[in-house]
């Protein structure tokens, strides 16, 4: 894909209860943690550096909340869109972690991986895609940031950055990292509380 022109700021929506306690939201929500919150305005200074012009968020509570606060931190406007919304887990969301995957492990191991009644990674590409090919068309001197969550992030890392399914799935994406996409200077990542570091993908 040419994305050239365009500089993305990628972040994930603050930790929320389910998070905390080990519960699979999927498409469904949960409010985020005072810590999260706290999470969210760190981050927000740490963006603020590289000016994003505007604000393309997932629809899902979760996010729609943290970009809800990016949005005031920054004042910068938020467009929401479902194509960015966190893979469905079907008939595992709302319940324990550790009761439906091995070990309490990752929902989903490959790339076709899919709970019950809910999404692969594969399932996701189309849509991320979709919304891909929408910010290309974006003609801007400053970057976009992009609010989402951590399945579909991988997603839009691997259609991004031309990824085999494979290399995706190593990814990680915890609540205080943001990845910095540019052409000319690769990928980089922004911890809280670290500073910035550079290289691809480390979490």
């Amino acid at each position: 894909m040419d994305h050239s022109n365009v500089r993305v700021v990628l972040a994930r929506h603050g930790q929320t209860v389910s998070n905390r306690t080990g519960f699979i939201m999927g498409r469904s929500d949960s409010p985020l943690t005072a810590e999260g919150i706290d999470m969210v305005r760190s981050m927000a200074r740490l963006v603020s550096h590289h000016r994003p012009a505007e604000i393309f968020a997932s629809s899902l509570g979760r996010a729609a909340h943290t970009a809800a606060m990016y949005s005031q931190i920054l004042g910068i406007p938020v467009h929401f869109t479902p194509d960015i919304v966190e893979l469905g887990c079907g008939e595992w969301e709302g319940k324990e972690r550790a009761l439906v995957t091995p070990g309490g492990g990752p929902i989903r191991s490959t790339w076709l991986d899919r709970p019950p009644g809910g999404e692969s990674c594969l399932d996701a590409e189309e849509r991320v895609g979709s919304f891909i090919r929408r910010i290309r068309s974006v003609e801007a001197d400053h970057p976009v940031l992009v609010v989402s969550h951590a399945s579909v992030s991988r997603v839009f890392l691997k259609l991004w950055l031309n990824l085999e399914p494979s290399e995706a799935m190593l990814i990680e994406f915890p609540h205080e990292v943001i990845y910095l996409l540019d052409e000319s200077r690769g990928v980089r990542n922004l911890f809280a509380g670290r500073g910035e570091e550079t290289g691809l993908l480390r979490a």
